[in-house]
């Protein structure tokens, strides 16, 4: 897998508004409650503050500044209205399936709901007698029964859900953000149905199935309990699922010990965090709502040898840091910003402190004053640090890259390193020195493991890359000082080489050369693989599988399950024996919408499965199977008839050609009937809007014995047997 690094940059104070000082708004957390949402659908999240006169809402410019803020509705607020944050919950969710959140209020007489106009306005509030404070509207308290927003039934619209004395109740959203009367629908997680408390016992909505509907879990006095969703709102009778992080046997105190459900391994189902005496504990969701033993880390813990973490002084988050869908940890300490990242598994690499801002004193930032979160400004899937001080707010955007490891980048030995202008990193036949040219000889380097996860880069001379030490420029010389790289994962198959002074090797626009400046276009390469003929990775032809051998060997491990059992675990020799090689891991990803492919060898970073546009195809080789992977995008547009038959052929040929693991009539042959299968089983596939793609698996097994039919009548046949989707 490739590795992340990087940092945030450093803070900007970029609006003196929503601040604590009376300059800055005079705005206090025990009065005036603050977010982070998407008010626009752009994507990006925008700040929403309710003050003593009403709702403020300063637009993100897409970048992480703000507009000035505006006063858009004169409701919901301290003074005239009489909200208090200790009395009267206020959350943000979309209700309407347009992308943009709309405003939910639990006040004295019941709950206001207060719909977003689309631009960040909202329409004046509809009252509903329910949910509320007074008797008459329930008797509703905050000191002991939760509220949530959150979507039960799956359509992408967030409905209500409470814990009342005598259970959950749920009012059901009707698609328009109105909703329909609440109902009683679990007699358990109350606070007399249960002896449920605030103070002692946790209750979150996650949903813990991937069905994409919210279920309960709630941390109890002997450990976890479930219920899981039936689908329509109304939920199954709980499950004690893990006894851990409960408050009598294991000492869990709601005031001590943050616990989090997140996303941690990409399959759509929320995992436990739990923050406790010793560090934090890592608990991963089997997939239907129970949950494996936790792993434990001696980091973000409330003893001192686990960091000293306290609630009152140090916030810990969960969010994605890296864009590849899977939480990552943020704490932010006495005397910074800690990150602890993912490893894509679930599993946690070290904590390093990466930002010497937003912290207790680094900074001065107090919890009883200074709200901090963790949310998307520029549309990127990276979460930012957003700070409201004292002056205001202040914002230090994600500058995390994803890296190739070095020894995964040797893998490829030589390469040419392609600038944005179409001509190539050259070594000229001269003392020393580097241009740009032709590909050809001087365009071949050499990649070299170097420390610290950079890579050197030697030359058909014998000699290195080097950024020497001056105000910028680029060379070659011996290996040393300036001869280490950071290779820097951009998009589209591009990079980015970082040097040791930390500019960038750059092609400047002039008719030919090569030097070192900051980041821009201009610093975009393009790295490709120089296979010579001998060295290319082998390719699966029909023409070279020994059909007789083939067939003896299929029979054997049918009915010899060692057999099988070794085959599936090491498949090369048994494949090799009818003349079917084990090919290397192998990723090639297809934007069908343009012109341009892609393929790169399996690096991690174009890992991702989600719905994203520009990839709409991966076809993923592994040890003993491949993986067809559509994004949503291109599922839809199969059941939609916008995407043919004929154009999904064209795009597994390419795939399978790209890949240098089938000829081009044998790819086309192949391509047309997994194309037809998987038009037709896409058919019958709910596309629910999560970004988790669908995978189409073919073990080696079954791929030999696809290839091996001479008619594609034949090959449609066994392709319709054994292609079989299933989410990831």
């Amino acid at each position: 897998m490739a590795e992340v690094y990087g940092i945030f940059s450093n803070p900007q104070l970029i609006l003196n508004q929503f601040g604590y000082t009376n300059g800055a708004g005079g705005w206090q957390v025990e009065k005036h409650l603050r977010f982070l949402a998407d008010m626009t659908g752009n994507g990006k999240a925008d700040i929403i503050g309710f003050g003593n006169d009403g709702v403020y809402v300063a637009l993100n410019n897409g970048d992480g500044t703000f507009q000035p803020s505006k006063l858009v509705l004169h409701e919901f607020d301290y003074e005239a209205g009489g909200w208090r944050v200790e009395m009267h919950p206020r959350f943000l969710a979309d209700l309407t399936g347009n992308g943009c959140a709309d405003i939910i209020s639990f006040g004295y007489s019941g709950f206001y709901v207060a719909l977003n106009n689309g631009d960040g306005t909202f329409k004046s509030s509809v009252f509903y007698n329910e949910f509320g404070y007074y008797d008459n509207a329930g008797g509703w308290r905050v000191e002991k029964h939760p509220r949530f927003l959150a979507d039960l039934t799956g359509d992408g619209k967030a409905d209500i859900i409470g814990f009342a004395d005598n259970g959950v109740y749920v009012a059901l959203n009707n698609g328009d953000g109105t909703f329909q009367p609440s109902k009683l629908v679990l007699h358990e997680f109350g606070y007399e149905a249960g002896g449920w408390r605030v103070e002692k016992h946790l209750r979150f909505l996650a949903d813990l199935t991937g069905d994409g509907k919210a279920d309960i879990i709630g941390f109890g006095n002997d450990g976890v309990y479930v219920a899981l969703n039936n689908g329509d709102g109304t939920f199954q009778p709980s499950k004690l699922v893990l006894h851990e992080f409960d408050y009598e046997a294991g000492g869990w105190r709601v005031e001590m010990h943050p616990r989090f459900l997140a996303d941690l391994t990409g399959n759509g189902c929320a995992d436990i965090i739990s923050f406790g005496y010793s560090g934090f504990y890592v608990a991963l969701n089997n997939g239907d709502g129970t949950f494996k033993s936790s792993v434990f880390y001696n980091e973000f813990g409330y003893y001192d040898n686990a960091g000293g973490w306290r609630v009152e002084k140090h916030p810990r988050f969960l969010a994605d840091l890296t864009g590849d869908g899977k939480a990552d940890i943020i704490g932010f300490a006495d005397n910074g910003v800690y990150v602890a990242l993912n490893n894509g598994d679930g599993t946690f690499q070290p904590s390093k402190l990466v930002l010497h801002e937003f912290g207790y004193e680094a900074g001065g930032w107090r919890v009883e004053k200074h709200l901090r979160f963790l949310a998307d400004l520029t549309g990127d899937g990276k979460a930012d640090i957003i700070g409201f001080g004292n002056d205001g707010v202040s914002v230090s955007n994600n500058c995390f890259k994803t890296v190739w490891k070095p020894e995964e980048l040797q893998e490829f030995v030589e390469i040419s390193m392609k600038s944005r202008q179409g001509d190539y990193l050259i070594r000229p036949d001269q003392p020393s020195g580097v241009t740009t040219g032709d590909k050809g000889t001087g365009s071949e380097w050499i990649v070299e493991t170097a420390a610290d996860g950079k890579i050197m880069l030697k030359s058909w001379k014998g000699d290195y890359l080097i950024r020497p030490d001056q105000p910028s420029g680029v060379t070659t010389g011996d290996k040393g000082t300036g001869s280490e790289w950071i290779v820097e994962i951009i998009t589209d198959g591009k990079f980015m080489l970082k040097s040791w002074k930390g500019d960038y090797l750059i092609r400047p626009d002039q008719p030919s050369g090569v030097t070192t400046w900051s980041t821009g276009i201009d610093n975009e390469w393009t790295i490709e693989l120089n296979l010579e003929e001998e060295d290319e990775l082998e390719r699966m032809n029909a023409d070279e599988v020994d059909e007789e051998k083939f067939a003896s060997i299929k029979n054997s491990l049918t009915q010899d399950p060692g057999a099988m059992q070794a085959f599936l675990t090491n498949p090369a020799p048994t494949l090799a024996q009818a003349g079917i090689p084990c090919v290397e891991k192998f990723s090639y990803a297809k934007r069908y919408q343009s012109t341009q492919a892609l393929a790169t060898r399996s690096t991690g970073a174009s890992d991702s499965t989600g719905a994203n546009e520009g990839e709409s195809l991966k076809v993923k080789w592994h040890w003993w199977g491949i993986d067809f992977v559509m994004n949503e995008k291109l599922t839809q547009d199969i059941i939609d008839g916008t995407t043919t038959t004929e154009t999904l052929t064209g795009i597994l040929a390419e795939a399978l050609v790209a890949a240098r693991v089938i000829t081009g009539p044998v790819g086309t042959v192949i391509g047309g009937a997994i194309a037809a299968v998987m038009k037709l089983k896409a058919l019958i596939i709910k596309i629910a809007n999560n970004g988790n793609g669908v995978h189409w698996p073919i073990t080696w097994l079954q791929w030999a014995a696809l290839i091996l039919p001479p008619t594609p009548d034949q090959v449609f046949l066994k392709a319709s047997l054994i292609v079989i989707p299933f989410r990831n």
